[in-house]
């Protein structure tokens, strides 16, 4: 089972949103809580005033009087918030509120000193039981707090709308925060997105992180690691560089020896055939560093340019009379369309189309046709070259242009150099390779360069 993948900003959201839900929750529950507690205390409060009210008349010997104000007219005037109902020694009814019976009757009253809460008819009351022991005259006493209990529920709805309208404004609040917050670590994720192996000169700005603590040594790091590989990167090309150029010397004098022993008459024929594939091998490794030492100037950008204007039919038809042989022997046509001029190096620009060309010939079949023709964008100019050959799979496409990387077939001809010079070319143009599939079967290889 893969792993659930999200982004840093949904992890902080996440935990933002978290602790302002826990913590908005909690101070909800503490409100409550407390009102409720406060509505508690006002309950306890008036049942026991009331009782201690009652306790104080029913010990007078003239309690008739004022039991009949405290128990019949008082909660008349006070909109029946409480009711009262005595009893006397004998458990013989002494007074008690009006409508007390029908309302309270089918109820289990709680034992003296203690205090129990009940429904009635959509009611909340809070029911007490008192007992004098003096005259053992018992007091029951109920209160209606469905005031404070509607309150509580208005409250409760009340503050879970208000969390839930918190909630909304947070994660939009949140969501703006964390963007804003990451702008910077998007500025540099641009930054680094511009750096390839052509543009190691190349470091990332830490004017724009110098206010935020916690990227600027991550910026200085990477600016160090970059150096490095910098370093190593040219280091690389120098060492292929100064290692073909020393072998250079080498193989021409190892050449020109061979070459002055072939014209010895006396040398025999079999000895001649050796040194004819001993100079054949020589110039196959001649071209061969040739190859590596274009190739390491175009990646240390130690080659400079020299701009001309070119006609490309021009151009395309004078290297395809170059292979025209090579092309006869394996009956393929060259066919050449559109016209364009373009703004580059000319030897550089015919390496690429030469080394596009002669990979053409060497996968297309016998008896085919390579298509040469050239279209222009409002950016680029686009030279393409269309065989129709075996094709290249999709999944060699974005390492073909690699050096020495070769698709499949390790028996055919080549080091893999070619398509790397090739985007080297392109590269040192500020241009790139493209790489289709053509309608019927082979590839379309086209140079990009910009206007």
């Amino acid at each position: 089972m893969k792993p659930w993948k999200y982004s840093l900003t949904t992890q902080l959201l996440t935990l933002i949103l978290s602790c302002f839900l826990g913590l908005t929750l909690l101070i909800s529950g503490l409100i409550y809580w407390r009102i409720q507690h406060h509505f508690n205390e006002n309950i306890n409060h008036f049942l026991n005033n009331e009782m201690q009210v009652l306790t104080g008349i029913l010990k007078r010997t003239d309690y008739n009087q004022p039991l009949e104000q405290e128990v019949i007219w008082e909660p008349q005037s006070n909109r029946h918030l409480f009711w009262v109902r005595v009893f006397d020694k004998n458990n013989q009814l002494v007074k008690e509120t009006p409508g007390f019976a029908n309302r309270f009757n089918l109820i289990d009253w709680p034992k003296s000193s203690t205090i129990e809460k009940a429904v009635i008819n959509n009611h909340n009351y809070a029911l007490a039981t008192k007992t004098i022991n003096k005259n053992n005259i018992k007091i029951q006493l109920a209160y209606d707090y469905s005031h404070d209990q509607h309150m509580l529920s208005s409250l409760s709805y009340d503050l879970l709308l208000m969390t839930f309208a918190a909630l909304v404004i947070a994660v939009a609040l949140s969501t703006l925060i964390i963007k804003l917050g990451l702008k910077p670590f998007n500025k540099l994720i641009e930054q680094i997105a511009k750096i390839d192996p052509t543009q190691l000169k190349q470091r990332l700005s830490e004017e724009h992180v110098n206010h935020i603590t916690e990227l600027k040594p991550f910026v200085h790091t990477l600016n160090q690691a970059i150096e490095r590989i910098d370093q190593g990167m040219e280091q690389l090309a120098n060492f292929s560089a100064h290692a073909a150029h020393e072998l250079r010397t080498p193989l021409n004098n190892l050449m020109i020896s061979n070459e002055i022993l072939l014209n010895n008459n006396e040398i025999p024929p079999k000895s001649q055939e050796i040194i004819e594939s001993n100079i054949e091998e020589c110039r196959r490794l001649s071209r061969t560093i040739d190859r590596f030492l274009l190739l390491a100037r175009l990646d240390t950008h130690k080659m400079p340019l020299q701009l001309e204007n070119l006609e490309l039919r021009n151009e395309a038809e004078f290297i395809c009379s170059y292979y025209e042989a090579l092309a006869e022997d394996k009956k393929i046509q060259f066919q050449i369309t559109g016209s364009g001029t373009l703004v580059a190096d000319a030897t550089l620009f015919r390496q690429a189309l030469s080394n596009l060309i002669s990979n053409a010939i060497k996968f297309s079949p016998n008896n085919s046709c390579i298509s040469i023709y050239f279209h222009a964008t409002i950016n680029h100019i686009k030279i393409n070259v269309a065989d129709h050959g075996p094709g290249i799979a999709k999944v060699h496409w974005p390492k073909i242009t690699k050096p020495f990387y070769r698709v499949n077939d390790e028996s055919a001809p080549g080091m893999g150099l070619g398509l790397a010079i090739v985007q080297a070319i392109l590269t040192a143009h500020h241009g790139h390779l493209e790489i289709t599939e053509n309608t019927s079967t082979g590839t379309i290889m086209t140079l990009v360069f910009p206007k």
